[in-house]
């Protein structure tokens, strides 16, 4: 069963975990019509990232939780690995299309499990996971 603040804390991370992502892998992109999509999906990741935030403020929880540090940091790490073996914007997109999938799956199981009654934090999950679905489509075209 997922509570409502649980929820909002899966959208949380998982925003956090796509910003620090593309954050990432935005400096080793060489190709300027990827880069400006990394551009558009991060901003996209920081409105619902601020947005649960919010709504964790407004039901008197200070902060959500984000991605756990050492996660980010060995996403990093891994990014420039990968990018160091293979430096082509397919290699990026397939870092990010990956990234873009996990976030479905996560955000799929807390949106399934959800028991709460709070339609603006059900719907902003499903917003979410739209995008997702979304943002995976748009890397298809740089693979």
């Amino acid at each position: 069963m997922v509570t409502e603040i649980e929820m909002l804390n899966c959208i949380h991370q998982n925003a956090d975990m796509a910003k620090d992502s593309l954050e990432h892998i935005l400096p080793m992109s060489a190709d300027s019509a990827f880069t400006k999509e990394l551009e558009k999906q991060k901003a996209e990741y920081a409105r619902a990232y601020q947005k649960s935030e919010a709504l964790l403020r407004e039901r008197n929880f200070e902060q959500g939780k984000d991605a756990p540090a050492v996660t980010k940091m060995m996403s990093g790490v891994m990014a420039k690995l990968k990018n160091l073996a293979d430096p082509s914007t397919e290699k990026l997109a397939e870092m990010v299309f990956q990234g873009n999938n996990m976030g479905i799956s996560d955000l799929s199981k807390c949106i399934n499990g959800y028991q709460g009654e709070d339609k603006e934090v059900l719907n902003l999950a499903k917003k979410l996971l739209a995008q997702e679905e979304k943002n995976a489509e748009a890397m298809k075209k740089f693979l």
